[in-house]
């Protein structure tokens, strides 16, 4: 089976809207496992982030709201097990050592300082030599062009970076390999733009063993749209798991829709015109209203879905064609037409997840204070917390 694995840098996500936004995004493009740079959450709200992904989750906490990295992986990759984690005190970086098809796995997630600091890729050198006898997939932003020439824009001479060298030794010792190169030996396509310095440059990579390239089918380099770096994306064979059910439930958000309430009201309205008799059975005629407007419901939703769909796809394919166009013009109308599309790009993403978050209060209030799943997943979770498991005597 084949898994999607995608590594965004967010520039934050304590906002909810963004929040959603950002999970609503891997969602849409099936991510099995995601890896997050510059979260800026502390422990608190990257607890939260896991709760909303519903999966398993492991992260490096924001230092006064800087930095911070979590990594997210859905349950269907782990058949119950427990991953063994580990983190910096920096919110740089985070590791899991996973299991799939009765092989180990080490999963790196790591932002890289802004600024050059060699000192820090020794140090990672060193964390991750721990793991040299493991297959490993590092990925994250790294902050500096690994190769001068075709991971910038710019045809200026590149200067001299000292942590360039230490990342391309790392590479060396550890038999790691730039994926998107391999598949993309001589293509330009960057990650990140810098408005200051009208450049465009590719920072945000995923490195693997030797050993796992081959089952690496496909990388990509999303738009950059809904953050200021583009997503990466590669797709790869490890095992063969079961596909996760899903069950289909009314979006309640419609309720605030007014073509909705007005398809809803004129489908009534014409369902019992058309069927009240002067001696009707009522319990037949209310089970057949039911499954009718269900279906109509259902194909309401179906359709402004496929619209919302088309629309998200159109503007991707725009962003995309504008992007390559400016990177190789700079044209100011040229960013101004990409701004505006992002700028609507952004505003459909963020009306599906007020929908989201309009869902989340609505079963919450639902709930109340009644006896069910949801009080007893809280209580559960409060009382973990408050669990002493060891006393240490001095």
């Amino acid at each position: 089976m084949v898994f999607n694995l995608i590594s965004l840098n967010v520039k934050g996500i304590n906002h909810p809207v963004k929040r959603t936004k950002i999970l609503q995004y891997l969602k849409k493009h099936r991510a099995d496992i995601a890896f997050l740079q510059e979260t800026h959450l502390d422990s608190h709200e990257a607890n939260k982030v896991i709760a909303a992904w519903k999966g398993f989750g492991f992260y490096s906490p924001a230092v006064k709201k800087k930095n911070g990295v979590i990594t997210l992986i859905s349950n269907s990759l782990l058949n119950g097990q427990s991953p063994s984690t580990s983190s910096d005190s920096f919110g740089r970086w985070c590791f899991c050592t996973l299991q799939i098809d009765k092989q180990d796995y080490l999963l790196a997630n790591v932002y890289a300082p802004t600024l050059e600091d060699s000192g820090f890729f020794q140090d990672l050198t060193s964390e991750l030599h721990k793991f040299s006898h493991l297959p490993i997939l590092v990925a994250g932003d790294f902050n500096v062009p690994l190769d001068p020439f075709l991971d910038r824009s710019s045809s200026c001479r590149p200067a001299k970076i000292k942590s360039r060298e230490v990342l391309q030794t790392l590479l060396r010792d550890l038999g790691l390999v730039d994926v998107w190169r391999i598949h993309h030996p001589t293509d330009r396509q960057y990650t990140f733009y810098s408005p200051p310095h009208s450049t465009y440059s590719r920072i945000d990579y995923f490195f693997a063993s030797t050993t796992i390239v081959p089952l690496i089918s496909s990388s990509l380099i999303h738009p950059i749209h809904i953050s200021d770096h583009s997503a990466i994306q590669i797709n790869i064979q490890l095992g063969s798991l079961p596909s996760p059910s899903s069950t289909w439930r009314l979006n309640t958000a419609l309720l605030q829709d007014e073509d909705f309430i007005h398809l809803i009201t004129s489908s009534t309205t014409e369902f019992f015109e058309d069927n009240l008799t002067s001696s009707p059975n009522w319990l037949l005629l209310w089970e057949t209203y039911k499954a009718v407007i269900r279906g109509k419901i259902i194909s309401f939703v179906a359709f402004r879905k496929k619209q919302s769909s088309s629309r998200i796809q159109t503007l991707d394919r725009l962003i995309h064609q504008l992007e390559v166009k400016h990177q190789s013009t700079n044209d100011q109308l040229d960013l101004q037409q990409l701004f505006k599309l992002k700028l609507e790009y952004n505003k459909i993403l963020s009306e599906q997840a007020n929908q989201i978050l309009f869902q989340y209060n609505a079963s919450y209030y639902a709930s109340g204070n009644r006896v069910g799943t949801m009080l007893a997943q809280r209580l559960k979770s409060k009382q973990a917390r408050r669990r002493i498991s060891t006393i240490v005597s001095e």
